[in-house]
């Protein structure tokens, strides 16, 4: 019989989800304001294998060291978009438009260039520098369900990018997240103190024909199913009983005395 290797399957919550999700936010706010994009900047992020779309996308980029792989994809039409954002048309000063706008163009690439830089850098935290190389295909265990893998949506203007994250990638950030200073120590006694409770006392109860209770008069005596000198049960409004009692009085009010708890 061939023999099963037993696959890795990584659980991707929402605090990392989260986490991947700030670290690009705030690269791609911080690119913009660098290069004076002013215009819409959108981060989504999603396990890569609820992402039918993401396959479709070209992923000509992989960034970062082995092990910890991230890939980018721009399209062909968010270099155009950028450009737009950065030297929108002015038809009063313009160029002639049959002359090619070769400096907003090489600007509008440094721009995109930087972009890729920057989300590659906060796809891969604690590194310094993004080294990029070409990568064709992504391996179809990216895809897997429980790969541990995240695809991120950013959109620049009109025009979006994609930045898919590795499952070693998306690791460092849970690392990062796990190694949060513990919340200080609560006192629950404390905190549930001033939370007021109702409670009830069981006196009893009786069962009585229907002829006779249509009977009943002023005067009449019910027995209970109780004895007079056993205790009742003090409970709480959802009927939890917590304790025996017995009915007394506190001055001109009833009261109850506490004889035993009920665990």
């Amino acid at each position: 019989m061939p023999s099963s290797q037993p696959s890795q399957y990584r659980l991707v919550g929402e605090s990392v989800l989260r986490a991947v999700r700030g670290a690009l936010e705030q690269a791609v706010r911080q690119w913009a304001a660098e290069w004076g994009c002013a215009g819409q900047v959108e981060v989504g992020v999603q396990r890569a294998w609820d992402s039918a779309q993401a396959r479709t996308l070209a992923w000509k980029h992989g960034v970062g060291p082995a092990g910890t792989q991230v890939w980018l994809a721009t399209g062909s039409g968010l270099g155009p978009e950028i450009q737009q954002m950065l030297f929108p048309a002015d038809a009063v000063y313009g160029p002639d438009a049959a002359a090619p706008a070769a400096l907003a163009t090489a600007g509008a690439q440094q721009a995109l260039d930087a972009l890729c830089e920057a989300l590659g850098l906060a796809a891969l935290p604690g590194q310094r520098h993004a080294g990029r190389h070409d990568a064709d295909a992504v391996p179809a265990a990216v895809w897997r369900r429980g790969s541990g893998a995240l695809v991120a949506q950013v959109r620049v203007g009109r025009k979006t990018c994609g930045v898919l994250l590795g499952g070693a990638a998306v690791q460092a950030f849970r690392t990062a997240s796990a190694a949060l200073p513990a919340l200080a120590p609560v006192d629950l006694e404390a905190s549930v103190a001033p939370v007021p409770v109702a409670l009830e006392l069981d006196l009893g109860a009786a069962r009585v024909g229907l002829g006779a209770l249509l009977a009943l008069g002023v005067g009449d005596v019910i027995r209970l199913d109780r004895a007079a000198d056993a205790p009742l049960a003090l409970r709480t409004a959802s009927g939890q009983v917590l304790f025996d009692a017995y009915l007394g009085r506190s001055g001109d009010a009833l009261a109850v005395e506490v004889v035993k708890y009920q665990s």
